[in-house]
């Protein structure tokens, strides 16, 4: 769930880049509250599982998204397009691994 509401934010964030300040600003905020979400709830579920593989490769993959919504969060401060979309997409890239984990 918390990777779904971070690719949402994630959306939310690329298309509010040519928004107003406070809807990028909302969505700034959502996906940052979505990086935490997915990181507390991936250190949670690790901890549930008896196979050290999927502990280490669940929590490899929350903190990739985690940095690539980082480097998404800072080229939405630059106001670069390009860079946004490239940003979005590693995070995109990132979450067909991490929902089969998951």
């Amino acid at each position: 769930m918390a990777a779904r509401k971070l690719a949402s934010a994630t959306g939310e964030l690329v298309v509010g880049v040519g928004t107003s300040q406070d809807d990028l600003a909302l969505a700034c905020q959502a996906t940052a509250q979505s990086v935490k979400l997915l990181l507390g709830n991936s250190k949670g579920g690790a901890t549930t599982s008896p196979d050290r593989l999927v502990r280490e490769r669940l929590l490899e993959a929350a903190q990739a998204a985690a940095e690539s919504s980082v480097l998404l969060l800072e080229s939405c401060k630059t106001g670069s397009k390009s860079k946004t979309l490239q940003a979005q997409a590693q995070v995109t890239f990132i979450f067909p691994y991490l929902l089969v984990v998951i």
